[in-house]
């Protein structure tokens, strides 16, 4: 909350206490924040994306095979607070349209990879290849 404070960007976060109706949040968010040190496949991450939120996240383990930094969002180094808040300045100093171009990017992404079709055949391809 210092660095928070210190950057001036206080008016623009919500940290949220966890919740049983998340979407109600993604709706209303305009980007979403994944802090973690470290991650296996992020839920949030892809339920952010399927919401169609602009992303910024930690770059650890499987976050950059969904985030292309730059592109569909911001990665960086958890280990760095100033490279969290220069993320977060990122996304909150683009323009409206670009964060939603973006978030349109990861809702098309989250279409092609979650979709329950791909994930029964790759599933599939799987178990069948032992």
């Amino acid at each position: 909350m210092n660095l928070v404070n210190e950057y001036g960007i206080g008016d623009r976060l919500i940290f949220h206490h966890s919740a049983s109706n998340i979407e109600e949040y993604y709706r209303q968010a305009d980007a979403f924040c994944l802090p973690s040190l470290y991650e296996g496949f992020p839920n949030a991450l892809c339920e952010a994306m399927s919401s169609g939120l602009p992303v910024i996240c930690s770059n650890v383990c499987d976050n950059p095979v969904l985030i292309d930094d730059n592109i569909n969002g911001f990665l960086f180094d958890p280990q760095k607070p100033e490279d969290i808040a220069e993320a977060i300045m990122k996304i909150i100093s683009m323009p409206q349209e670009t964060r939603i171009k973006i978030g349109i990017a990861n809702r098309e992404k989250a279409e092609k990879i979650f979709s329950e079709k791909i994930f029964v055949t790759e599933y599939v391809k799987l178990i069948e290849n032992k």
